[in-house]
């Protein structure tokens, strides 16, 4: 997320992310701008490759 956005904007934007436990790190614009090249809103997603499941799950498979 870029730093110095709308404090509207980064409110519901934070609030949402803490809501749904995602991360949130605040860089400088050149950096989205070095990951994004074109038009950008402020604010980069970036997901996980490797698909994480809960330990507690793994007792329905394997006992």
């Amino acid at each position: 997320m870029q730093e110095n956005l709308e404090k509207e904007t980064l409110y519901e934007l934070l609030k949402l992310c803490r809501k749904h436990k995602i991360s949130v790190v605040q860089v400088p614009k050149q950096k989205i701008d070095k990951l994004c090249p074109k038009q950008h809103q402020g604010v980069l997603g970036m997901i996980n490759p490797i698909r994480f499941h809960d330990p507690s799950r793994f007792s329905e498979y394997y006992f």
